[in-house]
């Protein structure tokens, strides 16, 4: 199944038997849009920050982001709203029920239209965050090893269809569809985010997993006890790896 990373590594500090055996997005693929007198970090002490709720990725994103400025919502007086979708977060921002508001790239430029300001893009911070894996019970894999594997051959199959230039216009075609935008020219900025995160070989980013546990350990201590080694299972990846069926539909 797809989930971020922080559901698993919660989970597993439970006993649960989760394990991530791909990494299809390794970087936070948000943008933080600032209303017009917004228009750099430091311009939101003392602001309200759109998100979705507590322990949702863009709820993460906002946090990891204010830590990185070295901004701190308690002392820095930042409230963070939790305002659900982003429909719900953009018409927060444009009645000024927030002074931002995270959301997904593509969403950016309208918005910036419209007179406010893109106050970073999360795809180029430096920060690795596990924003969405493949996981599965570790039952599951030594149960239907053959099953999981196709499954994994089937990411494997649309990451690389959509990462190929040829596809673009068909990826944006679905895109449009699937986001029920009104032109498949609006799919563009969506699509042009997706390529800043997705990659031909998903290895989940062992860098975000040792961050996320740092990150959650500080509000769920009994995540400390979780190490990374525990949380991936390369595996089938690393199988389909070597035997070349990644670079086969690389090369395609």
């Amino acid at each position: 199944m797809g989930m971020s990373g922080q559901p698993v590594i919660s989970a597993r500090a439970r006993g649960s038997d989760l394990v991530m055996i791909a990494g299809t997005v390794n970087k936070m693929n948000y943008v933080l849009i600032g209303a017009p007198t917004i228009k750099k970090p430091e311009d939101l002490k003392g602001k309200r920050i759109g998100a979705a709720q507590a322990g949702t990725a863009s709820y993460h994103a906002v946090l990891l982001g204010l830590k990185h400025w070295g901004l701190e919502a308690r002392r820095d007086r930042i409230t963070i709203l939790q305002l659900g979708n982003q429909g719900a977060r953009v018409a927060s921002l444009q009645s000024g029920g927030s002074d931002a508001i995270i959301v997904n790239p593509g969403l950016g430029p309208a918005l910036k239209e419209r007179g406010n300001n893109i106050v970073a893009d999360f795809t180029e911070l430096p920060i690795p965050y596990p924003q969405q894996t493949v996981s599965v019970r570790e039952r599951t894999l030594k149960t239907s090893p053959e099953f999981v594997e196709n499954v994994m051959k089937g990411v494997v199959a649309g990451n690389s269809f959509s990462l190929d230039p040829r596809n673009k216009e068909r990826v944006k075609q679905m895109l449009a569809k699937y986001l029920r935008l009104e032109r498949v020219a609006q799919a563009e900025e969506h699509y042009q985010a997706a390529l800043k995160v997705m990659v031909p070989k998903p290895y989940v980013d062992v860098a975000g997993i040792n961050s996320m546990i740092e990150f959650i350990t500080e509000t769920d201590p009994l995540v400390a006890k979780v190490k990374p080694e525990t949380v991936i299972n390369h595996a089938i990846l690393k199988k389909l790896d070597d035997s070349g069926f990644i670079d086969q539909w690389s090369k395609r």
